[in-house]
C-alpha cells in the first residue's frame, strides 16, 4: 500500500486528508478542517509505512481544544512538524503494526483525531 498525507497550517492544524493505492485503485479520505492554511503534502518511498505520530492539543482563537501540531514518523524518517509545537504533547507510538489511516472531527480546525491500526 502507498500512503500520502497532507495536513495545513501554520499555526495549528487546518485539515487533514490521506489518500492511498490498495490493489491498483486509489482512494482518498478527507479533508477534515477548514480550507485555511498553506498546504504541504507527503508521499512515501516505496515499502515506507507510519510507525508514530505525536503532537500537541490546545486552544487557538476561542476554540477550546484543537490539533496545533502534527509529526508523522514513518519507518524511514520523520516529517514535521506541521503547526505549531504549543499546548499538551500527545504521542502515538505503534510497536508491532503500522498506521494506515485517519478519521476525525472538525470545524473552521481539525479537535479530534483517530487512527486505524494493521499489523505487521
Amino acid at each position: 500500500m502507498n500512503v500520502g498525507w497532507r495536513a495545513s497550517g501554520k499555526t495549528v492544524i487546518d485539515s487533514l486528508a490521506f489518500e492511498y493505492v490498495l490493489d491498483g485503485k486509489a482512494y482518498e479520505a478527507g479533508p477534515w478542517g477548514g480550507s485555511g492554511g498553506n498546504p504541504s503534502q507527503i508521499v512515501f518511498e516505496s515499502g515506507e509505512y507510519l510507525t508514530a505520530m505525536n503532537g500537541t492539543t490546545g486552544p487557538f482563537n476561542q476554540v477550546a481544544n484543537i490539533l496545533r501540531s502534527l509529526t508523522f514518523v514513518t519507518s524511514i524518517r520523520k516529517y514535521g512538524p506541521f503547526g505549531v509545537e504549543e499546548g499538551t504533547p500527545f504521542s502515538v507510538p505503534v510497536a508491532n503494526g503500522r498506521i494506515v489511516g485517519f478519521y476525525g472531527r472538525s470545524g473552521v480546525y481539525v479537535d479530534a483525531l483517530g487512527i486505524y491500526l494493521m499489523p505487521n
